[in-house]
């Protein structure tokens, strides 16, 4: 069910106009998790606690028709899930391309990691924010860092190219040396892109993140890492896609108005563990229906969703966020 939506995609998101229908969802199939990490989103949102139950799983995929892409994840770790591969099993028998974020803790046996390789998942994405020890903010890595050498040689044993593996780092101030050190490790073993994302204002006050100025520089050793480590290193603010896609976002990216309008409303839902809508992730208290009551296209095209559209920039949570933005919604100060 893979398209090429990147040209629909874009003038989409330059022209301020919704979707027909969302292209990517992503589902909380678990909120419980085996970690307990400072800066989760999780301390700062009422969550209801719990696996989703897989009947209510199977009704929310099969209602997702017309969807590209779905991601099990939500905050917690998916692979907790005790049905967790028999539920991407269910999607990709739908055809959907399929992936996942986990802490990588749980792949710590060649049985985990071949099931894992089995099921069909498309792509996971590793968080991981130093090669190094835990910083008081973030945990330990080094088992997440064997267990993602495990995947990558079993992945070469078994000769699969699934699931692509992405390591999804933060910038977070006074430590750039250990994002690039991310970068470096990632391109040495086997990684297939490293995805970078701002630090969320909405979560700790106390952890700084690099300044406009600052994040410029960083962007300029992107590009010296990628040349020399042949490796993708995607950033909204900096480059994403590889090849000519990759150019043309990087020198027009400001005609896309990411700066203008959240371009998540355009193409993306979250399902919560209930089977309830939000707008994003974030916005767990806002729900715009219930896949198990409703279709997709009612919710999609319901008033409250574009009521949510309109007025989005009015929600606290909303106005503080810059993940899709070129520039910040506000200095961070040192």
């Amino acid at each position: 069910m893979q398209k090429n939506l990147f040209l629909p995609r874009v003038l989409g998101t330059m022209l301020n106009t919704t979707a027909d229908m969302p292209d990517y969802a992503q589902i909380a199939i678990t909120n419980i998790c085996d970690l307990n990490c400072k800066m989760c989103f999780r301390h700062f949102l009422k969550l209801n606690i719990k696996h989703m139950d897989f009947d209510i799983f199977r009704t929310v995929v099969d209602k997702l028709e017309g969807i590209s892409t779905l991601a099990l994840t939500g905050y917690g770790e998916p692979l907790m899930h005790p049905l967790f591969f028999e539920a991407v099993q269910y999607c990709k028998k739908k055809a959907f391309d399929v992936q996942t974020t986990s802490n990588g803790l749980l792949l710590n046996t060649g049985n985990r990691i071949k099931e894992l390789i089995s099921s069909g998942l498309d792509s996971i994405s590793f968080s991981l924010e130093s090669i190094h020890k835990g910083n008081g903010v973030t945990h330990s890595n080094s088992a997440t860092l064997k267990n993602i050498q495990r995947l990558v040689e079993s992945k070469r044993t078994l000769n699969s190219a699934e699931p692509s593996i992405t390591i999804q780092t933060l910038m977070l101030k006074n430590r750039e040396q250990d994002l690039f050190d991310v970068i470096k490790w990632g391109a040495a073993n086997g990684v297939d892109r490293i995805n970078v994302a701002r630090f969320e204002l909405n979560t700790l006050n106390d952890v700084k993140r690099p300044d406009i100025c600052e994040e410029k520089k960083i962007f300029k050793e992107f590009e010296r890492l990628r040349r020399k480590h042949k490796i993708r290193i995607d950033c909204l603010q900096d480059q994403i896609y590889t090849g000519i896609k990759g150019y043309l976002y990087k020198y027009f990216k400001y005609s896309l108005g990411m700066d203008r309008h959240c371009i998540r409303l355009y193409d993306f839902i979250y399902v919560n563990v209930d089977g309830y809508v939000n707008p994003c992730c974030a916005i767990v208290d806002t729900r715009v229906g219930n896949l198990c009551e409703e279709s997709l296209q009612d919710i999609w095209t319901s008033k409250k969703f574009n009521n949510f559209r309109r007025n989005y920039r009015k929600y606290p949570w909303c106005s503080k966020c810059d993940f899709a933005k070129l520039s910040q919604v506000e200095v961070w100060n040192p």
